[in-house]
């Protein structure tokens, strides 16, 4: 899967729009790393019993599952505009809806606003790549999964300008995502996670802000960019980006540190 990271510069005023997360070749890599690393006992002493009929079809059902925790936890899931082929290519056959009406039903999860100290914030939920298959259930013809794991923090939209911050707050707090498939497909039907926050993997987090190291937009004030003195708004546009890196490096280590303590 490819995601598109939709970089642009504005001359214009220091009014800016947060990031959409989209995606990118930034994620290719860390989805990898996102994997259903755990079945419970239940599970397996449940496929133990089940008839071969049975089995094959939880089996098919439990498959598709793992593929989509890899797409719902890196964003792809949900990023359904036109120039991300990825979505048709990896998650369309993954699920029994068309685009529209995928679209239309999970088209709003975003980042959530939080308030640290007198400030408020955009934040993107960061969760550990391991998830924990914890529960299939079968009933009326429909499967379903029930996955689970921790968060180790939020990322934080600190300006509006690229720039990026991290908060543990919310570290170590449960995540649960259920899937509903059709028992005779073993496609997605419906996607039930526990709110509508936009939820990555920190891993894809730390993949995404390397990618604003290597290349940071910068937008222009109004003031700059009506500025003659090129080599003054080029000294302070280089200072910036300066500074942003060196924040986001930072902002990596503090992830790095979180996640090493809760996702065991």
């Amino acid at each position: 899967m490819r995601l598109i990271i939709r970089f642009f510069v504005v001359l214009a005023t220091v009014s800016i729009s947060p990031v959409v997360f989209a995606g990118s070749d930034f994620t290719a890599a860390a989805r990898e790393e996102i994997k259903v690393k755990s079945v419970s006992p239940e599970i397996q002493e449940q496929l133990n019993k089940a008839t071969p009929e049975e089995r094959k079809s939880l089996e098919a059902a439990m498959h598709t599952g793992s593929l989509f925790v890899q797409q719902h936890f890196d964003g792809n899931a949900y990023d359904t505009s036109s120039e991300n082929q990825d979505w048709f290519n990896e998650v369309a056959p993954l699920i029994t809806l068309n685009i529209d009406s995928w679209a239309e039903q999970y088209g709003d999860f975003s980042d959530e606003s939080i308030k640290i100290g007198t400030t408020d914030f955009l934040a993107t939920r960061l969760t550990c790549p391991e998830v924990s298959l914890i529960s299939v259930q079968q009933d009326d013809h429909v499967i379903d999964l029930i996955y689970r794991t921790k968060s180790v923090g939020v990322l934080i939209d600190t300006h509006g300008y690229y720039t990026y911050g991290f908060n543990s707050e919310s570290a170590g707090q449960i995540y649960e995502l259920r899937l509903a498939l059709d028992e005779d497909s073993a496609l997605v039907n419906e996607v039930i996670p526990i709110d509508k926050w936009r939820t990555w993997s920190y891993n894809t987090a730390i993949a995404y802000i390397q990618s604003m190291i290597k290349s940071a937009p910068y937008v222009l004030t109004r003031k700059q960019a009506e500025n003659p003195n090129k080599k003054q708004v080029a000294a302070e546009v280089s200072e910036y980006k300066k500074s942003t890196r060196r924040n986001h490096i930072v902002t990596i280590e503090e992830i790095k540190k979180s996640a090493a303590k809760y996702c065991k």
